[in-house]
């Protein structure tokens, strides 16, 4: 094992050693272990400031994906700079190979996983998703590159659903979901149904994402995911889809997905996206979407991207059809995103069919509709400057058609935006070709 004074690492922890051996202040003593056992033959002894090479899985004997420090969650690998007297706890991987070992890491929810060899969950008829609001994932989860392929779930009652139920802090990496046919309840995705997660800048940096939890990163999904309900008591965000995460409060990085994405409610909010049904607190960066977002509800959201952001998208396409349909208010769609609220979309390019069309099942004094919203980049954009959260539309570009229609009220439809309150637009494109709107329709936007 090398050791060297090439400064300090590059991502530190903060962190208190133990202490229960005394050693000269100057020096310090490094101790590993596998679970309870102390690996004697790596025990050693350095001076304070030293950079470590710390054991890999080639020098273990055990696959690993890195260390834990006393006192700290945060996993280390490579190399660490020593201030102290320090014990390393080895972050086994369990490697799983077939459709029973995946379908086992439910009863591990903390664990660390490597897939080794592509995987059909054929045998499947109804997947239980892993991880749920009680008990979800917080793990890490590696796939290597490889494939998990014919999944199959059909459970409209429940949420969150996916290949993965509820992650909390955990991480999903280079996994590529192939065919999958998924319907699902409230919120609903092709990795995960729902996302939970630490927050990172916007934009993120590589020592960010080494170390951010709730992070689903270079995973492709494609496929057909549907989430439906007709109840009005689901809560405020309504029924969710999105290609990769249904709802999302985490981090998304260089996701793909080639789905067919659609969610359906008479009653309640309908959210569709093509990376993610809902991003909030979520920032979603170098992902691309192709194939069709539909949604259907009483206001109803339809995204490239994402059906309703609430935080920075950046470096994102899209290529598809987009389409909502309100039964009762609003329905906004959008070639990035249906829905921008108080936040940014950078550098991002859209380009196919989007529309959006309100009306209502029955008309009557309280159930009058709503105006509809399409834009080749955002369906709506709108921020609030008095609280210091304007919005931010800048270098992007779009290509294709756009239309809104509204059977008794206003359609808002643009190349950039449908429409928008405190946003700032600079530096787009656009070569859409924008629909007229109806005789009783009434804006067309920039």
């Amino acid at each position: 094992m090398n050791i060297s004074r090439r400064g300090f690492l590059k991502s530190s922890a903060a962190f208190i050693a133990s202490s229960s051996f005394d050693l000269p202040m100057y020096k310090s003593l490094i101790r590993y272990y596998d679970g309870a056992t102390l690996l004697n033959s790596l025990t050693q002894t350095v001076t304070n400031g030293d950079v470590i090479d710390l054991p890999d899985e080639n020098i273990l004997g055990f696959p690993s994906a890195g260390w834990f420090v006393t006192g700290s969650g945060e996993l280390f690998s490579g190399q660490y700079t020593v201030t102290g007297n320090t014990d390393f706890y080895a972050a086994k991987i369990i490697e799983i190979s077939a459709a029973e070992q995946l379908d086992n890491v439910r009863y591990n929810l903390a664990g660390f996983y490597r897939l080794t060899k592509d995987i059909s969950l054929s045998s499947y008829c109804n997947w239980m998703p892993i991880g749920t609001d009680k008990r979800p994932f917080s793990g890490r989860f590696y796939g290597n590159g490889h494939i998990v392929s014919d999944l199959k779930i059909n459970r409209k009652t429940e949420k969150p659903v996916g290949l993965f139920g509820h992650i909390k802090y955990g991480r999903i990496t280079d996994l590529v979901l192939q065919n999958v046919d998924i319907e699902g309840g409230q919120f609903t995705g092709g990795i995960v149904g729902e996302l939970e997660g630490s927050w990172g800048g916007f934009p993120l940096n590589e020592q960010e994402l080494a170390v951010i939890d709730g992070l689903i990163m270079n995973c492709y999904v494609d496929g057909n995911i549907r989430a439906f309900s007709d109840d009005y008591n689901i809560g405020y965000i309504g029924i969710v889809a999105g290609g990769v995460v249904g709802y999302s409060m985490g981090t998304l990085s260089n996701c793909h997905s080639k789905a067919i994405v659609s969610s359906f409610s008479h009653k309640s909010d309908s959210l569709s996206g093509g990376i993610a049904g809902y991003s909030g607190c979520s920032v979603i960066e170098k992902c691309h979407w192709s194939g069709t977002v539909y949604s259907s509800g009483h206001n109803a959201y339809s995204g490239g991207i994402t059906g309703v952001a609430d935080f920075g998208i950046l470096n994102c396409s899209s290529i598809g059809h987009i389409y909502s349909t309100s039964s009762g208010a609003s329905s906004y769609s959008g070639g990035i995103a249906g829905y921008l609220n108080d936040f940014s979309v950078l550098n991002c390019q859209s380009a196919g069919n989007i529309s959006s069309i309100s009306y209502p099942r029955y008309y009557s004094f309280s159930n009058l509709p709503e105006p509809s919203y399409a834009g080749g980049i955002v369906g709506y954009s709108g921020g609030n400057v008095t609280e210091f959260r304007a919005c931010s539309i800048q270098n992007c570009c779009s290509s294709g058609n756009i239309a809104a229609h509204s059977s008794l009220s206003g359609s808002y439809s643009g190349a950039i935006t449908g429409d928008m309150k405190d946003t700032e637009i600079n530096n787009c494109i656009s070569t859409e070709n924008i629909t007229p709107p109806s005789p009783l329709d009434t804006e067309e936007n920039v």
